[in-house]
């Protein structure tokens, strides 16, 4: 097997800070992963857009933790 190089080093921060991310602000990742997608999507009467935040915030965290998960895998192979 090869020793680690650049692809696995920045498959692992990559990995790593993207998963961070996505754990910590889902839904700003919602906001941009349906931005302007879908045109049933209008802001309703409270100026807000309609619902279902709850089970994707929770897609999401779920896919960001296997990022960071993915990425410690990768950071291992350093050591």
């Amino acid at each position: 097997m090869a020793p680690p190089g650049l692809t696995e080093a920045l498959a692992a921060v990559l990995g790593v800070g993207f998963g961070a991310f996505m754990l910590a602000y889902p839904g700003v990742v919602l906001a941009v992963q349906t931005a302007g997608t879908r045109p049933d999507r209008q802001p309703g009467p409270d100026g807000e857009t309609p619902g279902g935040g709850g089970v994707m915030e929770t897609v999401v965290r779920v896919v960001g933790g296997g990022f960071v998960l993915a990425g410690l895998y990768f950071a291992s192979l350093f050591l």
